[in-house]
């Protein structure tokens, strides 16, 4: 019995002597944390400054965009955007009482905007938010909105 045990535990210290050399060649096709880090906030940027645009301020805001606009919830997301999640998922995941969950709305703004916008582009990030898909087939005066809404953004952006 003795033999086996010192037998086992020589296996796995001879393991350990030889593992760290093994490790250089998992360097090698592990992601490079510095590429995801910058995407990850530049996510996280964007996210923070739509946030803080499409939150209402007061009560009577959130009343007003419920009722003129359907926009729901601290995204202000309407229920075309939940219809749009839903369909780049695959099934119906998402419904309109999700709109005033924060997780779920941060979920469906992820969703929507990493099949739209996968470089996490700023500026198309806002206008895909304001202006949905198709925001490249505007009206004049809907690009003029879109354009203040950016405007907007990158105040934000530009401050932090």
């Amino acid at each position: 019995m003795r033999k086996c045990i010192i037998l086992v535990l020589s296996l796995l210290f001879t393991v350990h002597l030889y593992a760290p050399n093994s490790r250089k060649g998992i360097e090698i096709w592990e992601p490079t944390p510095v590429k995801n880090m910058e995407l990850e906030n530049r996510k996280l940027r964007i996210l923070k400054a739509i946030w803080w645009i499409e939150h209402p301020r007061t009560e009577e805001q959130a009343i007003q965009a419920r009722y003129r606009e359907n926009a729901v919830g601290r995204l202000q997301i309407r229920p075309i955007m939940v219809a749009t999640v839903n369909q780049i998922v695959g099934y119906n995941k998402y419904y309109l009482q999700d709109r005033t969950d924060s997780v779920k709305s941060v979920e469906m703004f992820m969703i929507y905007q990493n099949y739209y916008n996968p470089r996490w582009d700023e500026k198309k990030a806002a206008l895909l938010w304001n202006m949905g898909s198709n925001y490249m087939k505007a009206k004049k005066e809907h690009w003029e909105n879109g354009l203040r809404y950016w405007n907007k953004i990158s105040k934000i952006l530009n401050t932090e």
